[in-house]
Protein backbone atom coordinates (compact mmCIF):
# COMPACT_ATOMS: atom_id res chain seq x y z
CA UNK A 1 0.00 0.00 0.00
CA UNK A 2 1.38 3.41 -0.96
CA UNK A 3 2.13 5.60 2.03
CA UNK A 4 0.48 9.04 2.11
CA UNK A 5 2.23 12.00 3.75
CA UNK A 6 0.43 14.83 5.53
CA UNK A 7 1.50 18.06 7.23
CA UNK A 8 0.57 18.09 10.93
CA UNK A 9 2.63 20.97 12.34
CA UNK A 10 3.95 24.37 11.23
CA UNK A 11 6.61 26.69 12.64
CA UNK A 12 7.86 30.08 11.44
CA UNK A 13 10.47 32.65 12.41
CA UNK A 14 10.32 35.68 10.09
CA UNK A 15 10.72 39.44 9.98
CA UNK A 16 6.91 39.65 10.24
CA UNK A 17 6.80 37.66 13.47
CA UNK A 18 7.32 34.24 14.98
CA UNK A 19 3.76 32.98 15.40
CA UNK A 20 2.27 31.26 12.37
CA UNK A 21 -1.14 32.92 12.74
CA UNK A 22 0.42 36.38 13.09
CA UNK A 23 2.69 35.96 10.08
CA UNK A 24 -0.14 34.56 7.98
CA UNK A 25 -2.42 37.52 8.74
CA UNK A 26 0.39 39.98 7.97
CA UNK A 27 0.98 38.27 4.63
CA UNK A 28 -2.72 38.42 3.77
CA UNK A 29 -2.64 42.13 4.64
CA UNK A 30 0.29 42.68 2.28
CA UNK A 31 2.61 43.87 5.05
CA UNK A 32 6.15 44.67 3.91
CA UNK A 33 8.80 43.39 6.36
CA UNK A 34 11.68 45.39 4.92
CA UNK A 35 13.30 48.26 6.81
CA UNK A 36 16.19 50.69 6.42
CA UNK A 37 19.67 49.60 7.39
CA UNK A 38 21.19 51.53 10.25
CA UNK A 39 24.33 51.84 8.14
CA UNK A 40 24.09 51.39 4.33
CA UNK A 41 26.50 48.83 2.86
CA UNK A 42 28.69 50.10 -0.04
CA UNK A 43 29.11 47.72 -2.98
CA UNK A 44 31.16 47.49 -6.18
CA UNK A 45 28.52 49.18 -8.29
CA UNK A 46 29.36 52.46 -6.47
CA UNK A 47 25.96 52.39 -4.89
CA UNK A 48 24.70 51.16 -1.55
CA UNK A 49 22.46 48.46 -0.18
CA UNK A 50 19.98 50.40 1.93
CA UNK A 51 17.27 47.99 3.07
CA UNK A 52 16.71 44.39 4.15
CA UNK A 53 14.15 42.26 5.97
CA UNK A 54 16.16 41.50 9.08
CA UNK A 55 14.59 40.02 12.21
CA UNK A 56 14.88 42.51 15.03
CA UNK A 57 14.97 41.88 18.78
CA UNK A 58 15.11 38.10 18.45
CA UNK A 59 15.56 36.59 21.91
CA UNK A 60 15.27 32.80 21.95
CA UNK A 61 15.00 32.57 25.73
CA UNK A 62 12.24 35.15 25.81
CA UNK A 63 10.33 33.50 22.96
CA UNK A 64 10.75 30.00 24.38
CA UNK A 65 11.65 30.13 28.11
CA UNK A 66 11.58 26.33 28.14
CA UNK A 67 14.73 26.40 25.99
CA UNK A 68 16.61 28.50 28.54
CA UNK A 69 17.24 25.31 30.51
CA UNK A 70 19.11 23.80 27.56
CA UNK A 71 22.38 25.56 28.36
CA UNK A 72 24.68 22.91 26.88
CA UNK A 73 22.67 22.84 23.64
CA UNK A 74 22.57 26.62 23.31
CA UNK A 75 26.33 27.07 23.77
CA UNK A 76 26.92 26.21 20.11
CA UNK A 77 23.64 27.58 18.71
CA UNK A 78 24.18 30.81 16.80
CA UNK A 79 21.44 32.82 15.15
CA UNK A 80 20.37 30.56 12.25
CA UNK A 81 20.35 27.54 14.54
CA UNK A 82 18.30 29.46 17.10
CA UNK A 83 15.78 30.27 14.39
CA UNK A 84 15.54 26.54 13.63
CA UNK A 85 15.20 25.62 17.31
CA UNK A 86 12.27 27.99 17.85
CA UNK A 87 10.49 27.11 14.58
CA UNK A 88 11.20 23.39 15.04
CA UNK A 89 9.92 23.31 18.61
CA UNK A 90 6.78 25.22 17.69
CA UNK A 91 6.08 23.00 14.69
CA UNK A 92 6.51 19.87 16.82
CA UNK A 93 4.29 21.35 19.50
CA UNK A 94 1.68 22.34 16.89
CA UNK A 95 1.69 18.73 15.69
CA UNK A 96 1.13 17.46 19.23
CA UNK A 97 4.49 15.70 19.30
CA UNK A 98 5.82 17.76 22.22
CA UNK A 99 3.98 18.70 25.41
CA UNK A 100 3.57 22.47 26.01
CA UNK A 101 6.18 22.71 28.78
CA UNK A 102 8.67 20.23 27.30
CA UNK A 103 11.28 20.25 24.53
CA UNK A 104 11.58 16.53 23.79
CA UNK A 105 9.29 14.21 21.89
CA UNK A 106 6.22 12.84 23.65
CA UNK A 107 6.91 9.11 23.42
CA UNK A 108 3.22 8.34 23.71
CA UNK A 109 2.77 10.06 20.35
CA UNK A 110 5.86 9.14 18.38
CA UNK A 111 8.70 6.62 18.19
CA UNK A 112 12.04 8.50 18.27
CA UNK A 113 13.66 5.73 16.21
CA UNK A 114 11.11 6.45 13.46
CA UNK A 115 11.37 10.24 13.72
CA UNK A 116 13.87 12.12 11.54
CA UNK A 117 15.07 15.69 11.05
CA UNK A 118 15.84 17.30 7.69
CA UNK A 119 16.82 20.97 8.13
CA UNK A 120 19.21 22.87 5.89
CA UNK A 121 20.74 26.29 5.44
CA UNK A 122 22.59 27.76 2.50
CA UNK A 123 26.21 28.09 3.65
CA UNK A 124 26.63 27.36 7.33
CA UNK A 125 25.88 30.00 9.95
CA UNK A 126 27.26 32.87 7.87
CA UNK A 127 27.71 35.64 10.45
CA UNK A 128 29.28 33.21 12.93
CA UNK A 129 31.82 32.23 10.27
CA UNK A 130 32.49 35.85 9.32
CA UNK A 131 32.99 36.89 12.96
CA UNK A 132 35.65 34.24 13.51
CA UNK A 133 37.45 35.05 10.23
CA UNK A 134 37.56 38.69 11.35
CA UNK A 135 39.07 37.55 14.65
CA UNK A 136 41.65 35.40 12.84
CA UNK A 137 42.93 38.22 10.59
CA UNK A 138 42.86 40.88 13.31
CA UNK A 139 46.52 41.47 14.33
CA UNK A 140 45.36 42.27 17.86
CA UNK A 141 43.63 38.89 18.22
CA UNK A 142 44.64 36.14 15.77
CA UNK A 143 44.29 32.32 15.75
CA UNK A 144 44.53 31.84 19.51
CA UNK A 145 41.35 33.90 20.00
CA UNK A 146 39.18 31.73 17.75
CA UNK A 147 36.28 30.38 19.82
CA UNK A 148 36.50 26.76 20.88
CA UNK A 149 32.98 26.05 19.58
CA UNK A 150 33.48 27.67 16.17
CA UNK A 151 33.17 24.38 14.27
CA UNK A 152 29.77 23.34 15.68
CA UNK A 153 28.59 26.94 15.32
CA UNK A 154 29.32 27.15 11.59
CA UNK A 155 28.87 23.61 10.27
CA UNK A 156 25.92 23.44 7.85
CA UNK A 157 24.41 20.44 9.64
CA UNK A 158 24.34 22.38 12.91
CA UNK A 159 20.62 23.34 12.84
CA UNK A 160 19.53 19.79 11.99
CA UNK A 161 21.76 18.35 14.70
CA UNK A 162 20.58 20.84 17.32
CA UNK A 163 16.90 20.20 16.58
CA UNK A 164 17.50 16.45 16.64
CA UNK A 165 19.20 16.73 20.04
CA UNK A 166 16.49 19.03 21.40
CA UNK A 167 13.64 16.73 20.38
CA UNK A 168 15.38 13.37 20.75
CA UNK A 169 14.67 12.43 17.13
CA UNK A 170 16.96 9.48 16.39
CA UNK A 171 16.11 8.13 12.93
CA UNK A 172 18.49 10.52 11.16
CA UNK A 173 19.41 14.22 11.17
CA UNK A 174 20.22 15.40 7.66
CA UNK A 175 21.11 18.70 6.02
CA UNK A 176 20.72 19.33 2.31
CA UNK A 177 22.33 22.54 1.06
CA UNK A 178 21.05 23.61 -2.36
CA UNK A 179 21.15 27.41 -2.19
CA UNK A 180 17.66 28.91 -2.60
CA UNK A 181 16.11 25.43 -2.98
CA UNK A 182 17.41 24.27 0.40
CA UNK A 183 14.19 24.47 2.41
CA UNK A 184 12.15 22.84 -0.35
CA UNK A 185 14.64 20.01 -0.84
CA UNK A 186 14.84 19.18 2.86
CA UNK A 187 11.05 18.89 2.98
CA UNK A 188 11.07 16.86 -0.22
CA UNK A 189 13.68 14.41 1.01
CA UNK A 190 11.80 14.04 4.29
CA UNK A 191 8.74 13.21 2.22
CA UNK A 192 10.70 10.57 0.32
CA UNK A 193 12.01 9.07 3.59
CA UNK A 194 8.46 8.48 4.83
CA UNK A 195 7.31 7.28 1.43
CA UNK A 196 10.07 4.65 1.48
CA UNK A 197 8.87 3.50 4.94
CA UNK A 198 12.16 4.53 6.55
CA UNK A 199 10.38 6.88 8.99
CA UNK A 200 6.88 7.81 10.14
CA UNK A 201 7.57 11.42 11.12
CA UNK A 202 10.02 14.04 9.83
CA UNK A 203 10.65 17.56 11.13
CA UNK A 204 11.80 19.34 7.98
CA UNK A 205 12.59 22.76 6.58
CA UNK A 206 15.26 25.42 6.34
CA UNK A 207 16.81 28.40 8.08
CA UNK A 208 19.26 31.22 7.29
CA UNK A 209 20.60 34.44 8.76
CA UNK A 210 22.35 36.09 5.82
CA UNK A 211 20.77 39.54 6.32
CA UNK A 212 24.22 40.60 7.58
CA UNK A 213 26.49 43.33 6.27
CA UNK A 214 29.11 40.91 4.90
CA UNK A 215 26.56 38.88 2.93
CA UNK A 216 24.74 41.99 1.75
CA UNK A 217 28.07 43.06 0.21
CA UNK A 218 28.55 39.59 -1.31
CA UNK A 219 25.11 39.44 -2.94
CA UNK A 220 25.24 43.15 -3.79
CA UNK A 221 28.54 42.82 -5.64
CA UNK A 222 27.03 39.87 -7.51
CA UNK A 223 24.27 42.22 -8.70
CA UNK A 224 21.48 40.22 -7.08
CA UNK A 225 20.19 42.80 -4.58
CA UNK A 226 17.85 45.71 -5.22
CA UNK A 227 19.63 49.06 -5.05
CA UNK A 228 16.25 50.72 -4.39
CA UNK A 229 15.61 48.39 -1.47
CA UNK A 230 12.28 47.24 -2.91
CA UNK A 231 11.25 43.69 -3.74
CA UNK A 232 8.76 43.98 -6.60
CA UNK A 233 8.51 40.55 -8.27
CA UNK A 234 7.29 40.44 -11.87
CA UNK A 235 7.06 44.25 -12.05
CA UNK A 236 8.90 46.00 -14.88
CA UNK A 237 11.10 48.13 -12.58
CA UNK A 238 12.41 45.18 -10.53
CA UNK A 239 16.17 45.35 -9.95
CA UNK A 240 16.92 42.52 -7.53
CA UNK A 241 15.78 41.07 -4.25
CA UNK A 242 15.86 42.32 -0.69
CA UNK A 243 17.67 40.01 1.72
CA UNK A 244 15.58 38.35 4.42
CA UNK A 245 16.21 35.78 7.14
CA UNK A 246 14.36 33.31 9.32
CA UNK A 247 13.18 29.70 9.42
CA UNK A 248 10.31 27.60 8.20
CA UNK A 249 9.68 24.12 9.62
CA UNK A 250 6.93 21.60 8.90
CA UNK A 251 6.10 18.27 10.49
CA UNK A 252 5.62 15.56 7.87
CA UNK A 253 3.78 12.46 8.99
CA UNK A 254 2.50 9.25 7.46
CA UNK A 255 -1.25 9.65 7.11
CA UNK A 256 -2.42 6.56 9.04
CA UNK A 257 0.08 7.36 11.82
CA UNK A 258 -1.27 10.90 12.09
CA UNK A 259 -4.88 9.78 11.87
CA UNK A 260 -4.43 7.18 14.62
CA UNK A 261 -3.35 9.80 17.12
CA UNK A 262 -5.98 12.36 16.06
CA UNK A 263 -3.49 14.91 14.73
CA UNK A 264 -4.51 18.19 13.16
CA UNK A 265 -4.07 17.96 9.38
CA UNK A 266 -3.13 21.02 7.29
CA UNK A 267 -2.64 19.45 3.87
CA UNK A 268 -1.38 16.37 2.09
CA UNK A 269 2.02 16.53 0.40
CA UNK A 270 1.36 14.64 -2.83
CA UNK A 271 4.33 15.43 -5.05
CA UNK A 272 7.97 16.47 -5.03
CA UNK A 273 10.73 16.51 -7.59
CA UNK A 274 14.17 18.04 -8.01
CA UNK A 275 16.27 18.59 -11.13
CA UNK A 276 19.51 20.27 -12.20
CA UNK A 277 20.02 22.69 -15.09
CA UNK A 278 23.67 21.71 -15.65
CA UNK A 279 23.99 25.07 -17.37
CA UNK A 280 25.40 27.99 -15.34
CA UNK A 281 26.37 28.63 -11.71
CA UNK A 282 23.90 31.52 -11.18
CA UNK A 283 21.64 31.83 -14.27
CA UNK A 284 18.99 29.51 -15.73
CA UNK A 285 18.69 28.78 -19.47
CA UNK A 286 16.18 30.99 -21.29
CA UNK A 287 13.61 28.21 -21.64
CA UNK A 288 14.19 27.02 -18.05
CA UNK A 289 14.01 23.44 -19.24
CA UNK A 290 15.10 22.15 -15.82
CA UNK A 291 12.31 24.10 -14.16
CA UNK A 292 9.80 22.65 -16.59
CA UNK A 293 11.00 19.13 -15.86
CA UNK A 294 10.76 19.57 -12.11
CA UNK A 295 7.13 20.77 -12.24
CA UNK A 296 6.14 18.00 -14.64
CA UNK A 297 7.95 15.44 -12.51
CA UNK A 298 6.09 16.42 -9.34
CA UNK A 299 2.77 16.47 -11.19
CA UNK A 300 3.44 12.97 -12.53
CA UNK A 301 4.32 11.66 -9.08
CA UNK A 302 1.10 13.16 -7.69
CA UNK A 303 -0.97 11.77 -10.56
CA UNK A 304 -2.20 15.28 -11.38
CA UNK A 305 -2.71 17.23 -14.58
CA UNK A 306 -1.57 20.87 -14.89
CA UNK A 307 -5.18 22.10 -14.78
CA UNK A 308 -5.62 20.42 -11.37
CA UNK A 309 -3.34 23.05 -9.77
CA UNK A 310 -5.17 26.10 -8.37
CA UNK A 311 -2.30 28.21 -6.98
CA UNK A 312 1.46 28.62 -7.42
CA UNK A 313 3.74 30.16 -4.81
CA UNK A 314 6.43 31.41 -7.14
CA UNK A 315 10.15 31.63 -6.52
CA UNK A 316 9.50 35.27 -7.45
CA UNK A 317 12.82 36.84 -6.50
CA UNK A 318 12.34 40.25 -8.18
CA UNK A 319 15.43 39.78 -10.36
CA UNK A 320 15.31 40.56 -14.06
CA UNK A 321 16.25 37.05 -15.15
CA UNK A 322 14.34 34.90 -12.65
CA UNK A 323 10.92 36.48 -13.02
CA UNK A 324 10.74 36.32 -16.81
CA UNK A 325 12.17 32.79 -17.08
CA UNK A 326 9.93 31.55 -14.24
CA UNK A 327 6.94 33.05 -16.00
CA UNK A 328 7.99 31.30 -19.21
CA UNK A 329 8.35 27.91 -17.49
CA UNK A 330 4.87 28.27 -15.95
CA UNK A 331 3.43 29.14 -19.37
CA UNK A 332 5.19 26.19 -20.97
CA UNK A 333 4.02 23.65 -18.37
CA UNK A 334 0.48 24.91 -17.73
CA UNK A 335 -0.42 26.18 -21.21
CA UNK A 336 -3.73 28.08 -21.35
CA UNK A 337 -4.34 27.24 -17.69
CA UNK A 338 -1.36 29.44 -16.78
CA UNK A 339 -3.51 32.53 -17.44
CA UNK A 340 -6.18 31.29 -15.01
CA UNK A 341 -3.67 30.33 -12.30
CA UNK A 342 -3.20 32.69 -9.32
CA UNK A 343 0.49 33.20 -8.56
CA UNK A 344 2.07 35.14 -5.71
CA UNK A 345 5.52 35.82 -4.29
CA UNK A 346 6.05 35.63 -0.52
CA UNK A 347 9.47 37.23 -1.09
CA UNK A 348 7.75 40.51 -2.03
CA UNK A 349 7.05 40.91 1.71
CA UNK A 350 9.62 38.79 3.59
CA UNK A 351 12.55 39.33 1.26
CA UNK A 352 14.63 36.42 0.05
CA UNK A 353 15.43 34.19 3.03
CA UNK A 354 17.68 31.96 0.87
CA UNK A 355 17.94 28.58 2.68
CA UNK A 356 14.72 29.26 4.60
CA UNK A 357 12.74 30.63 1.65
CA UNK A 358 11.33 27.42 0.21
CA UNK A 359 10.37 26.09 3.65
CA UNK A 360 8.59 29.34 4.59
CA UNK A 361 6.77 29.19 1.26
CA UNK A 362 5.79 25.56 1.92
CA UNK A 363 4.16 26.73 5.16
CA UNK A 364 2.35 29.41 3.12
CA UNK A 365 1.05 26.75 0.70
CA UNK A 366 -0.27 24.63 3.58
CA UNK A 367 -2.13 27.64 4.99
CA UNK A 368 -3.44 28.57 1.54
CA UNK A 369 -4.91 25.09 1.05
CA UNK A 370 -6.21 24.87 4.63
CA UNK A 371 -7.84 28.31 4.72
CA UNK A 372 -8.76 28.96 1.10
CA UNK A 373 -6.85 32.26 1.07
CA UNK A 374 -4.13 33.54 -1.25
CA UNK A 375 -1.78 36.31 -0.16
CA UNK A 376 -0.87 39.08 -2.61
CA UNK A 377 2.33 40.04 -4.38
CA UNK A 378 3.10 43.59 -3.22
CA UNK A 379 5.07 46.50 -4.73
CA UNK A 380 3.90 45.70 -8.26
CA UNK A 381 3.41 48.94 -10.22
CA UNK A 382 4.50 48.64 -13.87
CA UNK A 383 3.48 45.62 -15.99
CA UNK A 384 6.24 43.76 -17.83
CA UNK A 385 5.18 42.27 -21.20
CA UNK A 386 7.41 39.26 -20.47
CA UNK A 387 5.62 38.67 -17.14
CA UNK A 388 1.99 38.45 -18.23
CA UNK A 389 0.33 36.12 -15.72
CA UNK A 390 -1.93 36.71 -12.71
CA UNK A 391 0.40 37.64 -9.83
CA UNK A 392 -2.37 38.59 -7.35
CA UNK A 393 -1.25 42.21 -7.22
CA UNK A 394 -4.61 43.68 -6.14
CA UNK A 395 -4.69 42.13 -2.67
CA UNK A 396 -5.46 38.83 -0.96
CA UNK A 397 -8.14 36.48 -2.27
CA UNK A 398 -10.65 34.15 -0.69
CA UNK A 399 -11.04 31.10 -2.93
CA UNK A 400 -10.97 27.34 -2.65
CA UNK A 401 -7.51 25.98 -3.43
CA UNK A 402 -7.50 22.20 -3.80
CA UNK A 403 -3.89 21.94 -5.00
CA UNK A 404 -1.05 24.41 -4.39
CA UNK A 405 2.47 24.23 -5.78
CA UNK A 406 5.68 25.84 -4.53
CA UNK A 407 8.63 26.50 -6.87
CA UNK A 408 12.23 26.97 -5.69
CA UNK A 409 15.10 27.74 -8.07
CA UNK A 410 18.61 27.95 -6.62
CA UNK A 411 22.07 29.12 -7.66
CA UNK A 412 23.93 26.16 -9.08
CA UNK A 413 20.97 25.19 -11.25
CA UNK A 414 18.91 23.54 -8.49
CA UNK A 415 15.17 23.29 -9.23
CA UNK A 416 12.59 21.93 -6.76
CA UNK A 417 8.82 21.73 -6.64
CA UNK A 418 6.32 20.65 -3.98
CA UNK A 419 2.60 19.96 -4.41
CA UNK A 420 0.13 20.24 -1.54
CA UNK A 421 -3.45 18.96 -1.71
CA UNK A 422 -6.53 19.77 0.34
CA UNK A 423 -7.74 17.12 2.81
Amino acid sequence: MERRIVITGLGLVTALGHEVKTVWQQLLNGQDATSDLEKPVPILRRRQIIRNARIKNFDLKELEPVLAKQEKLLRSARKATQFALVAGLRAARDAGLVKPTETSLDLSQVDPLRTAVYIGLSMGDGPAYFDQVATYVDPQQGPTKIKMLTVPEIMPNGPAAHVSIMLGAKRTAQCLTTACSTGTDNIGHGYWLIKLNKADTVIAGGCDDLAHEFYLACFGNLGALSLRGISCPFSKERDGFVMGEGAGIVVLEEYEHAKARGANLYAELVGYDTTADAFHITAPPDDHEGGQRVVRGALAEAGLQPEDVHYINAHGTSTEVNDKTETALIRNVFGKHAYELPISSTKSMLGHCIGAAGAIEAVVCCLTVKNGQIHPTINYTIPDPECDLDYCVAGSRQTKVEVAGSISLGFGGHNSFLLFKIL
